[in-house]
């Protein structure tokens, strides 16, 4: 009997640092996938980056509240744009 794991990825979108560890993560096919919510402060860095790479596999999570906030700093349209 043969077995498999597959990696998946939480909260993608929290910080940069872990939307880097998953492109760098997925770019050489050590995770299956992720997921993001979409309230997080680095979403949109991510949404960028994984619309133009069809390989990244990322599900979206929408959160009926605004939680994230507290935890993170706040909202994602409060920081700078990343280049």
């Amino acid at each position: 009997m043969t077995g498999a794991t597959i990696l998946h990825a939480d909260d993608v979108g929290m910080r940069h640092g872990a939307n880097a560890a998953f492109l760098v993560l997925s770019r050489r096919g050590a995770i299956g996938g992720g997921s993001v919510i979409v309230s997080c402060p680095w979403f949109p860095e991510i949404a960028r980056t994984a619309a133009s790479a069809s390989r990244r596999g990322l599900s979206v999570r929408l959160r009926a509240s605004d939680d994230v906030a507290h935890i993170s700093g706040g909202h994602a349209h409060r920081h700078a744009p990343v280049s």
